[in-house]
This record gives structure tokens, C-alpha cells and sequence, in this order.
């Protein structure tokens, strides 16, 4: 896949590769007092049909997470805000991905390392997790 770009606006994101500028996954967020509900959608390159799902918040007392769940999978990133970091976690408990804020990191200018070690998902779907994550973490503050 080519390097990727995401464009955040205050309720919905796009992931889009480069050079051809194609849409790959978009992501949009219903916000209510005591909901957070993302509607996610990943472009299938070998069928060219779009997969849709949802990410919803599930607070923990160890930090947030939350649930993905894609294409009849569920997937869990746990936040550990102390440690400026997330992970993606499948149902049985393997680590599927990680993200770290970089520690010189501001928060209008934030830089992740990311992690893949499975490649049993597309990239984006983690990228649009990301977005749901710092899109809930801005909106809760």
C-alpha cells in the first residue's frame, strides 16, 4: 500500500493514498452525552467493495479503549494515557498493533510510531482507529 494521509475535520476523516489520491477508508463520529459512536468504512482493494463497521468507546479504569467491530471481527485498543500509548488486541488477546506518541509530541502537532505485527487487517483500519481515539480524547477534555 502507498504511504497514507489522513484528513481530519471535526466529525469525519478520510484515509487516502498517494500518489493517486484514491479514498481507501472514511470514518465519521455521532457524538451524544452519553455515547460515542464511529461509523468506519474500508475500501476493499481485491473486490472493490466497501466494508463497513463501528467504533464505540468502552471506558476502563486503567485508561479508555475502545471496540472495533469490521467485517464480522472485533478488534480492542486499550489507551494507556500515562504511557502514550495503544493497543490493538483481537478476541483471543494478541497484540495486533501499537501506537506511541512520540514524547516531544504537542497536542496540535502530534507524532505516532506505529507498530503492525499482524497482517490479518488493513492498515487503515488502524489509522481510522487512531482518529476515533484523538477525536474522542479532544471532544471529552
Amino acid at each position: 500500500m502507498n504511504p497514507q494521509h489522513i484528513i481530519t475535520g471535526l466529525l469525519d476523516t478520510k484515509v487516502i493514498t498517494y500518489p493517486s489520491q484514491q479514498v481507501v477508508a472514511t470514518y465519521s463520529a455521532v457524538i451524544k452525552p452519553t455515547t460515542y459512536l464511529g461509523s468506519i468504512s474500508i475500501l476493499n482493494p481485491e473486490t472493490n467493495q466497501w466494508v463497513d463497521g463501528q467504533i464505540k468507546v468502552n471506558s476502563q479504569l486503567s485508561g479508555s479503549g475502545f471496540d472495533i467491530y469490521w467485517d464480522n471481527n472485533v478488534l480492542t485498543m486499550q489507551t494507556k494515557p500515562e504511557l502514550r500509548t495503544s493497543n490493538f488486541f483481537d478476541t483471543n488477546g494478541k497484540l495486533l498493533a501499537k501506537f506511541k506518541i512520540r514524547a516531544d509530541s504537542i497536542d496540535s502537532e502530534r507524532i505516532y510510531y506505529l507498530h503492525i505485527y499482524s497482517n490479518k487487517y488493513p492498515e487503515p483500519l488502524y489509522l481510522l482507529e487512531l482518529a476515533a481515539r484523538d477525536h474522542h480524547t479532544s471532544t471529552s477534555q
